[in-house]
């Protein structure tokens, strides 16, 4: 295991930690853990979301959503089940239904993710596999952010995906224009997106694709 997956793996069971402590009611410091859970689980939503809603703009609207929705349902969930998967589910909804808004000559989304829009986590072992093998993919998104970051020179996609800067911030902070920035992460998005998809081929088969 390489030691990029096994930082993921180090978070992802602090999200879980985190999640059963928000649950709590009587934990008097719930406030600041909620704060460090969403800060944790973001840039997970963000990776995922982006797989679904391909235009930049409007996946930061259904990550937005998406969180707002955990935050206000976070007393129905259950700990006995992953935080991650069920924080994938309300995702995955966010981003159909803002999908669902646009023309339909506009949206061609994959019959196994329709299927599967509503469900609602368990625990049988093939929604494990499941998760097992986001979480594969998600941890190389963020081995492959780095590394085209740095081969290709773009520190812009590294502060946006994984410092979680706004582009205002980012610009100002390489003193570039904005739109420039904006230009260089999404190009930056599609380098990495590309190698992911060349060491998962078969997750092209679940991509939604949207057209722009």
């Amino acid at each position: 295991m390489s030691d990029l997956k096994k930082v993921n793996a180090i978070v992802n069971d602090r999200i879980q930690e985190l999640a059963v402590l928000v649950k709590d009611k009587r934990n008097k410091n719930r406030r600041t853990d909620m704060n460090e859970l969403m800060k944790l689980i973001l840039p997970k939503l963000r990776f995922y979301v982006l797989g679904i809603v391909s235009s930049s703009d409007d996946s930061e609207d259904v990550l937005f959503n998406a969180c707002e929705k955990i935050c206000v349902s976070i007393d129905s969930f259950n700990p006995a089940f992953r935080f991650t998967t069920w924080s994938y589910n309300i995702a995955k909804n966010e981003a159909f239904t803002w999908l669902n808004k646009r023309p339909k000559n506009q949206i061609d989304i994959d019959e196994h993710f329709n299927a599967i829009a509503n469900r609602m986590i368990d625990d049988t072992d093939e929604m494990i596999e499941r998760e097992m093998n986001r979480e594969a993919v998600i941890s190389d998104v963020y081995e492959e952010i780095q590394r085209v970051s740095i081969e290709d020179e773009n520190l812009m996609l590294l502060e946006k995906d994984i410092n979680c800067r706004k582009c205002k911030e980012i610009a100002e902070l390489y003193d570039m224009c904005e739109n420039t920035v904006k230009t260089r992460i999404r190009a930056g998005r599609k380098r990495v997106r590309e190698r992911v998809m060349e060491k998962h081929p078969d997750f092209m088969l679940k991509m939604v694709t949207v057209e722009i």
